[in-house]
């Protein structure tokens, strides 16, 4: 049997058998990994459907949150928006926190940027400019997310 730098080396009756038995048990392992790893996903494709007909229900009733026998669910709605990619969208950014006074947050991180477009939407929607847009940042998208917490 040759080492991993290509050498011969002589390997005994023993050696070689464990060798095998420990291959196959490689093989062994990863078949039963695979398989749990299918079984996960679909418990996890089944939990979400589960959440989003929770969140439907609760969306129907009236309710954000509501308090189990064994936990308590509640449903959030959280604006994204997407940085600046191109260099236009990046120079419209850069101009519109010129005319704010605000060039400081010009290498901003999204959750920052994030604060910064609700912040900006809320008081446009105060003043009555329901047509809010930030110049170089995208149409921002709403997510709804069940949170679930244990009782205790």
């Amino acid at each position: 049997m040759s080492d991993w730098f290509g050498e011969e080396q002589e390997m005994d009756v023993t050696t070689a058998k464990e060798f095998e038995a420990l291959v196959d048990s490689v093989f062994t392992l990863r078949a039963e990994y695979e398989a749990e790893k299918s079984r996960l996903s679909e418990l996890n494709g089944e939990l979400e459907l589960k959440k989003q007909k929770v969140a439907a229900f609760l969306k129907e009733f009236g309710k954000t949150k509501h308090l189990g026998r064994l936990g308590s669910v509640s449903v959030s709605s959280r604006l994204s928006v997407r940085t600046p990619k191109t260099p236009d969208e990046k120079e419209a950014f850069k101009e519109y926190l010129e005319e704010k006074g605000a060039l400081d947050l010009l290498s901003i991180n999204s959750r920052t940027l994030q604060s910064l477009y609700k912040e900006e939407m809320e008081a446009a929607l105060e003043e009555g400019n329901i047509d809010f847009s930030m110049p170089g940042v995208g149409e921002p998208t709403f997510t709804e997310t069940l949170t679930m917490r244990k009782q205790k």
